[in-house]
């Protein structure tokens, strides 16, 4: 089991690896940008502040309107006796917070991968 965790971990690091390159290799040669990377990286060019440092201060703000967000539906779903989605029935909130928080190191992972192929450029 130790050993699947492991692959798996690894597999995702070399995921997020391929997804920051490609995204410093769209935006370094001007074939564009994805909507989630168009607004960090418009503030980032238009106020020559780092891409990736950009692009991680505006997925943090993303990760904490997603927990104002479900932490909102939990409220609402107590309140109203309903059941909000059948998977959320298995997952109290503290859990789903939990699983919201973890996307700040592998944001924080993401964002330093991308300063390390944005600064190969400028080398």
């Amino acid at each position: 089991m130790q050993k699947t965790y492991f692959y798996r971990g690894l597999f995702y690091l070399m995921g997020l690896l391929i997804l920051a390159l490609g995204i410093t290799l769209n935006t370094k040669t001007g074939l564009g940008v994805s909507p989630i990377i168009s607004v960090s990286f418009s503030i980032s060019t238009i106020w020559h502040f780092n891409f990736g440092n950009t692009t991680l201060v505006l997925y943090a703000l993303f990760v904490v309107v997603e927990m104002i967000l479900h932490t909102i539906r939990s409220l609402h779903a107590r309140q109203s006796e309903g059941l909000p989605l059948e998977h959320a029935n298995q997952m109290n909130l503290k859990l789903v917070l939990f699983m919201d928080i973890l996307q700040f190191p592998l944001s924080l992972i993401f964002t330093r991968f991308l300063n390390i192929f944005s600064g190969m450029n400028e080398s």
